[in-house]
Formats: structure tokens, C-alpha cells, sequence
């Protein structure tokens, strides 16, 4: 027969509330209890608290209604000591892949897990590979099956319209009289398209930093004789 693994909430079963706010009354929240070989990972894309003890109980205080729930299976397993090592781990863990299931979960009611348990360290070596469970409520009726874990596909936010470089058009310097009257070349402003403006986004000495870059050896030249003089 299947061994069903049913967990009631108990005093020696850490609660987790997994909502906001004040406290609320145990009639108003449902109630997930996971049993020692069950790990939540995340409950509607909200990572869960990881335990040093990775093998204990949790029931996790859940708001009524729709709620995702990512887990797996964990089990531990005492190891034969092969060495005279004090510190050589004593216990071996089992883990499956991550499975989730979605469910509408009722204020007041208490849910857990429902599978077949493995009997020893190499039975659940296989069990692992194939693990599946199913969310059962206070009459043991299934609420829930589980599935492969699908992790959310992030919607990229469209990348805005590649824009030119902007630096600041300056207007033309007008001409300087030289001493022998004829007149300096004015400084040419910087040649830009009038939908992308060369300054957007820049300040002013960033703009400049820009128009230097892009400026001829000539420009250079002219532009520090007109600046110094």
C-alpha cells in the first residue's frame, strides 16, 4: 500500500507567517504543513527562509487564496561511519528536482502533502528521480497535483529608442578683430541633427568633453587660439 505522509500541525512544528502585517487569528488563515522529508523553496515567488536543520516540520500561515507553492523532496539519512573521523558527517541528504503546485487555499483549513515515502537511503536514491506529491486538505481530499518546476520567464522591459550621443549645440562665435584688422575664423559649432540634440542627458562640461572629441586638429587649433587670446 502507499504510504501517505500526513503532518498535523503540532506544538513542536515551527509556524511561518508568510504574509504582511499584524498577526492574524488562525480562523483567518490557512495553514501548510510540510512534513520532515518536504522543503518549501518559495511561496509565490518569495523565497523562503532556509533552516540549519534541514529535516523539521514548518507550517507556513497563508492568506486565503491562489498561492504557488515551490518545493522538494529532503531526505535525511543516517550514514555508517567508514573512518575513525569524529567530524565525518553522520547523515546523508536526498534531494529531488523542484516540483510546484498551485492551489486556493480556504481560511481555517490545514493542507499538507501526500506521497509515498521512501523506506531507506536507496530507495529514496530512486524516488528522488521521480519525486511527486499532491496537496491534500483536512479530509485528506486532494487539492492539488504537482509538476515539473517552470521558473517565470522575467519580461525584459523594451529598450528605448537608440538616441545619438548629445552634446550641446553652441552657436558660432563671432569673428575677432586681430590687430591688423582682418578678422579670426569663428569657431564652427558642432555639426548635429536637429531631432537628436548632441547635449541631451550631459552637462555642459561633459557636452564640451564631447565636441573636443570629435573636433579636427585644425578646429583644436583654432579653438585655443580664439579661447586664449
Amino acid at each position: 500500500m502507499m504510504a501517505v505522509v500526513l503532518s498535523a500541525c503540532t506544538a513542536s512544528s515551527r509556524v511561518v507567517k508568510t504574509y504582511e502585517g499584524d498577526t492574524l487569528d488562525k480562523s483567518q488563515v490557512a495553514k501548510l504543513v510540510t512534513p520532515e522529508d518536504v522543503d518549501i523553496v518559495e511561496i509565490d515567488g518569495v523565497k523562503q527562509k532556509e533552516y540549519l536543520l534541514e529535516s523539521m516540520s514548518l507550517t507556513y500561515d497563508l492568506l486565503p487564496g491562489e498561492h504557488v507553492v515551490v518545493f522538494k523532496y529532503n531526505g535525511l539519512f543516517s550514514k555508517v561511519r567508514e573512518s575513525d573521523d569524529a567530524d565525518a558527517p553522520r547523515a546523508e541528504l536526498v534531494q529531488s528536482d523542484l516540483r510546484q503546485a498551485r492551489f486556493s487555499a480556504s481560511a481555517g483549513q490545514t493542507y499538507t502533502f501526500n506521497f509515498k515515502r521512501p523506506e531507506n537511503k536507496a530507495a529514496a536514491e530512486v524516488f528522488a528521480k521521480t519525486f511527486q506529491a499532491v496537496i491534500v486538505n483536512n479530509d485528506g481530499r486532494s487539492v492539488a497535483k504537482d509538476s515539473k518546476y517552470v521558473k517565470p520567464a522575467v519580461v525584459a522591459s523594451k529598450p528605448a529608442a537608440a538616441q545619438a550621443p548629445a552634446v550641446t549645440a553652441f552657436p558660432v562665435a563671432p569673428s575677432v578683430q586681430t590687430a591688423t584688422g582682418t578678422s579670426a575664423p569663428a569657431v564652427q559649432a558642432a555639426s548635429v541633427a536637429p531631432s537628436a540634440p548632441l547635449d541631451a542627458g550631459l552637462s555642459r562640461l561633459d557636452a564640451l568633453k564631447v565636441l573636443w572629441g570629435k573636433a579636427s586638429a585644425e578646429e583644436k587649433k583654432e579653438f585655443l587660439r580664439w579661447a586664449f587670446q
